[in-house]
């Protein structure tokens, strides 16, 4: 029988903390106040459910251990001021062991007293830029609702669960399960079942219609879907509902007409009718208005003339890969191998674009045809971005890489 703490266990690593009380459970984990021996500070620590009898200990780890994969990935990144914070992961008895930050307030779940839409409208504006975030370093969510944020007593979103963040998944056989597969029971290639380890279920009716339909394509705009109806949600006092398309005022819900516009469009059942990434619904909320859409500019493929409208916070990646996915997919001349599935974003600041390097691999960008490297990794000393210019010539991976792509102002 695997270990399980009680009131008064201590557990050491870097620091010793001493269990408290249980504040919490879930399918695959437990949650306890602890307190850290050496500072005094309160903490949360997060055990795998190993009690939970509708599932097996071994999904029960890999759920755990995706969780932890992820808030690592965070911690690596920087972190973010509205996602918990890893402090440190404990092996104990045998046992893996998250030490996180703990968080006062509610679960949104819970909360039912926020109907001033520019409340609701701030809440919109911290959360598209957590998911800014997620999307710029690989992390795909996909399974936004209420019980995965708590609400601080500012009305601060915080993200506190990672159970069902992605890296690319792979069947029993090692092959790997596209995210526009992922709910089907088998894999697609070999036909082996999948267990629960495997199979993504998501958001019920915060899930958006690209998770189930494949005649759309996933990406940025998958979780755009979800914050949209988290915000209809609020304003509905806690009351969700399965349609798209929501506009709030036909739920004789009392708010603002920008406010109902924003949250209409980003819930649009065709992706391409939303906003094209968090970054973008975030400008449309600072705003107030739905039809922003900000600026744009255009990418041509130089060798093929094939061109992509760019906007502020949209990705760059290697086509045919698991998610997740990239506002502008395409195809890698060295054999997938070396383009990464987010391997540059595109920003605008103080009216310039911004080149940034998200990859591991590194992006040249032409200037006058003098090159520059980029590179968001620790092996060089080169800046991870630069601004961009029209006429500008961007190359991922390296010179003569087999894919240029010319940066046109519009």
């Amino acid at each position: 029988m695997s270990w399980t703490p009680s009131q008064g266990d201590t557990i050491s690593k870097g620091d010793s903390y001493e269990f408290i009380e249980q504040v919490g459970s879930g399918g695959f984990s437990v949650v306890w106040k602890a307190q850290n021996q050496s500072t005094g500070e309160d903490v949360a620590i997060k055990v795998p459910n190993y009690a939970n009898a509708n599932m097996p200990d071994t999904d029960i780890e890999v759920y755990f251990g995706r969780e932890l994969s992820a808030l690592e990935d965070i911690t690596n990144a920087g972190g973010h001021p509205h996602i918990m914070e890893l402090h440190e992961s404990v092996s104990h008895q045998g046992v893996d062991l998250m030490v996180v930050d703990f968080i006062t307030g509610e679960l949104m779940e819970d909360v039912q007293s926020i109907t001033d839409p520019q409340n609701v409208r701030q809440i919109g504006i911290a959360i598209c830029d957590i998911f800014s975030f997620l999307h710029e370093n690989e992390i795909i969510y996909r399974d936004l609702k209420p019980d995965n944020i708590m609400l601080t007593g500012n009305d601060e979103p915080k993200l506190i669960d990672f159970n069902t963040a992605r890296d690319p998944l792979q069947c029993p056989n090692g092959h790997e399960i596209k995210f526009e597969n992922a709910d089907q029971n088998h894999c697609t290639v070999c036909g082996t079942d999948l267990n629960s380890g495997t199979v993504v279920t998501a958001g019920g009716k915060f899930k958006a219609p690209d998770l189930t339909n494949q005649q759309y394509r996933q990406g940025p705009w998958t979780d755009v879907y979800a914050i949209g109806k988290i915000l209809f949600y609020i304003l509905n006092s806690g009351q969700a509902v399965i349609q798209d398309n929501i506009d709030p005022r036909d739920y004789q819900v009392s708010t603002s007409a920008p406010l109902a516009e924003i949250i209409q469009r980003s819930t649009a059942v065709n992706p391409t009718n939303r906003f094209r990434n968090a970054t973008e619904m975030k400008e449309a909320l600072e705003q107030n208005d739905a039809s922003v859409s900000g600026p744009s500019a255009t990418l041509r493929i130089q060798s093929t003339g094939q061109e992509f409208t760019v906007s502020p916070g949209d990705t760059l990646g290697r086509k045919n890969t698991a998610g997740p996915y990239a506002t502008i997919e395409v195809d890698d001349p060295g054999n997938d191998a070396y383009i990464s599935r987010i391997h540059m974003k595109f920003e605008h600041e103080q009216g310039r674009w911004v080149l940034k390097d998200t990859s591991k691999n590194g992006t040249i960008l032409y200037k006058n045809g003098t090159p520059y490297q980029l590179d968001s990794t620790s092996r060089t000393q080169n800046p991870d971005r630069r601004a961009l210019d029209d006429r500008d010539v961007i190359s991922p991976v390296a010179e003569n890489y087999g894919l240029d792509l010319q940066f046109r102002t519009n």
